[in-house]
């Protein structure tokens, strides 16, 4: 089965980088020891305060449960994130061809 990967791209706050590392890390951690999703964070190069989250599944059967469920912690953080992010957020899901 081909892998998905899901990214969502969105700028924060000016000053609040220290803040919203420590919820990535939280997230990071989160799923790695309850979910088993890969979880990555990169900053857009040559934008400041811009990144992209990343989440790897091995396929779409996993995202799906992913996005079914019902993650209390994944939802809490996220509101707790959304409180620094500036402007809209773009989503994007990858489906692996080759």
């Amino acid at each position: 089965m081909s892998k998905v990967l899901l990214t969502i791209q969105f700028q924060i706050k000016e000053g609040e980088a220290q803040s919203v590392e420590s919820i990535f890390s939280r997230l990071k951690d989160h799923f790695e020891t309850e979910n088993e999703i890969d979880y990555n964070v990169f900053e857009v190069k040559g934008k400041p305060n811009s990144f992209i989250e990343i989440y790897s599944f091995e396929n779409l059967d996993e995202y799906n449960k992913f996005n079914e469920s019902d993650d209390q912690v994944y939802e809490g953080l996220g509101m707790a994130l959304s409180n620094f992010i500036e402007g809209s957020q773009k989503s994007s899901l990858l489906i692996q061809k080759i």
